[in-house]
Parts: C-alpha cells; structure tokens; sequence
C-alpha cells in the first residue's frame, strides 16, 4: 500500500503547560486533549478509542478495499465483535457534518452483498477498538482511487494485517472467474476438457505447466524454486485459444483474472492488476490478444509494455500466479517478453486440428444428422487445415442447409434428418474451398 497522508489528529492547545496546571486531574486533561480535536470525524474516533492515533490513510486498489469492506462484517464476527455504528462526515459546509453512510450493492449471482463504499465503522470486540474509514477520490483521466483508513485503539497495523489474511481467504470472488475490473464472468454453461481437441503436446505442456504447477505450488515455493509461470498461447484465429482458456477457468479450481484490451488503459492498469492477482492467488492471470498491448519497444505502447515486464519480473511478490497470454501474432511480440524465462517460460502453439481431432469433432457436431462414415470421411478430408472454429461454422451450416431441405418438417420428425452428399458438398464450397485463404472470415497461415 502506499502511504499518501500522515497527520495528527488533533490539534491541541500547549500541552506541557495545561498538564503544569492540572498534574492531579490526568481524565479530565485526557478529556481536554481530545475536546480541542477539530475534525468531526476524528473527535468521535478518538473518543471511542479513549486516545488519539494518528492518522494513516493508505491508497490502495479500489477492487482490494472493496473485497476488504465485503469481508469485514464476518472479520469481525469471528473476532467475537460487533459493529454498533456507520456513519459518514461530509464537508459540504463550513462545518463538518455527519451524514448517512454509502453503500454499493454487489451481485454474486442470485446473491447481493451490501458493502460500505463510503463512511467509518465503529467496532467494538472484546479487548479492542476500531474504526475503519473507507473514501474515494478522482485521480484524473477516469481512474479513482480509494482511500482506507485503520485506527486501532491497540495495534492497527496488526489489525489491518489479520483483516487482510482473512479477505484473502473469504472474498466473494476467490476461486471464481472475474474480469480484471472485478465483473464475475458468467456463462450459459460451464466447460471441460472434453469440449477442446488438443495435440498431445501441448495438452501434456498445459497438465505439467499450469494445472501441476498450481497443485504443487506450496511445495515448490518449500524448495526455493520461482512461485509463477508464463505461458504464451499462440496460434492463427479461429484455433482455440479463448476456448482453452474458458476451459482452464472452469476446471483448475483457483482464482482466474481475465484480461481484456479494454481493461488496460495505460501504465497504472498493468500495476492494479498485478495487485488484484497476487492478493487472489494462487490464480491465473490470463491476458487475451497480448500483442495489442506487448509489441516491440518500437511501438506507441512502449511505457505499457515496460510497466507489464516490471510487473511479471516480480517487482512485487508474484508468487502463485500463471500468466497465459494469447496472440494471433507472436512475431510482433517483444523479444525481451516472450523469450525470456521469468516472464514467459513457455509458447505453445495452438494449430490447426489434426485427423483425429476433426473426426471427433466433427461426429459430435452433427450427430442430429443421419451421415455416413463415408460422409464423415469426407468431411474429415476437406476440412485439412481448418480451425476448429471454421470445422464448428461447416458442421452449422450442414444443420442449416439440411432443415432448409426438409421443407418444414417438425422439430420431431427432424431429430434424425439425413444429409444428402451434395447438401455436404455446398457446405464444403463455402467454407472450406481450397484457395489462398477460406472464403469466409479466417485467413489461415502460410
């Protein structure tokens, strides 16, 4: 966290000489000390904690401070506390007044989650007292930043520490699938591994690299060894990149931070989500089109790409954390990010599906169609350097052209439809005819 304000909280008439004055009377010399505090807000703090402490507001990620105010009713619960008053203090005036606290409500599926997005809680436990303070302020070009205050009446930083260790364990997005802004990823259905064809390598280098890494990760952090990887994911449009990384965030168990173009807006975004994944980990931090954002030091994004090498060189303890990128375009990539140990360990190209992978594919997409295995075989033979995305767009249109063919028939009557060789041929023709590039959407490479 960085520390952006340390001030008194009071300011206090001479002390020396009213303690001269008042040596026999110490309560009523302490009452007077906290009496001459000008602010509101700390006047009501330090007279519930019975002392004055100093002020320390500490700036930190606004998704971190809002996953800590999420889990601190339960913190404290389990400190056998309670909180006995929310409040706010504005200053809309010449005075200091105390207003009605501000919540945010936050979606966990069917669930909500009522979270103070501005104000101070006053929480009393059994051998402690705490307020806790939360505000926001606009930091320029769009971004806020948010301001988290901890004043203990024993030891705040021992507080915020145990605060802290139990928000990672307990947060509502822990072990769940989020964009880098904190938005959960839902989707219609969850996926496996059976909806992916992958060669034997590379599904072998993703099993050692990412999913043993991650089982084994406290026990190679005992050994001394390095607690992150990287791992590049390249390959042509249409190969499956995104769809391994919808099943990786659906099998692996742990946090898994996706991140979109649109999710970095310059140097700063990089580091807000290097601290949202080490405070999540052990996660993934799954880039998608890396060389949007990680071209040669030659391009606009230059001061983008050095603050993303600093962030994966581990500046900052990175320790549980896989990084995937994806890439249409490995060549453009920075030499000094995709071939460097460290940042990037490993690039795994994801190609184009083999014979096996197609048939596979192929008979699970169409098994609505009556084919036969002559018909499969043809398709499988056509369909020779094909994405998966482009054999899923052929075995649509077959489905397409196949009802268009049967006139109207019934949703009943056409669960077993037949596919006529030239109903195949027409969907071939249009997707898969042999030129430089396929006729429809993706150019495939040399």
């Amino acid at each position: 966290m960085k520390n952006i304000e340390t001030r008194p909280v009071a300011r206090l008439v001479d002390l020396q000489a009213a303690e001269d004055r008042m040596p026999e009377s110490e309560p009523t010399l302490k009452m007077l000390k906290l009496s001459t505090i000008i602010s509101l807000q700390d006047r009501m703090a330090a007279l519930f904690l019975n002392k004055m402490v100093d002020q320390t507001a500490e700036q930190g990620d606004r998704l971190i401070n809002r996953l800590l105010m999420q889990c601190l009713p339960a913190f404290i619960q389990s400190l056998s506390g309670k909180i006995i008053y929310v409040t706010d203090f504005g200053e809309r005036s010449d005075r200091h007044e105390e207003v009605a606290a501000e919540y945010i409500e936050v979606r966990e599926g069917d669930l909500s989650h009522r979270v103070l997005n501005r104000g101070s809680i006053f929480v009393e436990m059994p051998d402690e007292r705490v307020v806790i303070s939360i505000s926001h302020f606009h930091e320029g070009m769009g971004q806020i930043a948010s301001i988290l205050q901890t004043r203990s009446s024993r030891d705040s930083a021992e507080f915020r520490s145990r605060w802290r260790a139990y928000t990672r364990r307990h947060n509502y997005l822990k072990n769940r699938a989020i964009f880098a802004d904190g938005e959960l990823v839902n989707r219609s259905r969850k996926y496996s591994w059976d909806d992916i064809y992958l060669t034997t390598q590379v599904r072998q280098a993703i099993k050692t690299h990412v999913e043993a890494f991650l089982a084994n990760i406290d026990q190679l952090h005992e050994m001394g060894l390095k607690g992150r990887r990287g791992v590049i994911f390249s390959g042509s449009p249409g190969t499956g990149k995104t769809l391994l990384g919808k099943v990786l965030a659906d099998t692996l168990g742990v946090s898994f931070i996706w991140v979109l173009p649109r999710h970095v807006r310059g140097p700063s975004s990089f580091h807000s989500i290097l601290q949202l994944a080490r405070f999540q980990s052990p996660c993934v931090l799954f880039l998608e089109d890396l060389d949007l954002f990680a071209e040669n030091r030659e391009s606009e994004n230059k001061a983008v790409l050095g603050e993303l090498m600093n962030q994966l060189d581990g500046a900052s303890d990175t320790n549980g954390i896989v990084t995937i990128a994806t890439t249409n375009r490995l060549e453009v990539i920075e030499k000094a990010l995709r071939n460097r140990p460290g940042r990037f360990d490993r690039v795994l190209s994801i190609g184009p599906m083999n014979v096996a992978s197609r048939a596979k594919l192929l008979t699970k997409l169409l098994s609505n169609i009556s084919l036969t295995e002559d018909d499969i075989a043809y398709l499988v033979e056509q369909t020779a350097d094909c994405s998966g995305a482009q054999v899923e767009e052929l075995a649509n249109t077959i489905c397409i052209l196949t009802l268009e063919a049967a006139n109207g028939q019934s949703t009943q009557e056409a669960t077993n439809l037949h596919a006529a060789r030239s109903i195949l041929e027409v969907a071939v023709q249009q997707i898969c005819v042999k030129k430089d590039a396929p006729s429809l959407g993706f150019r495939l490479e040399a």
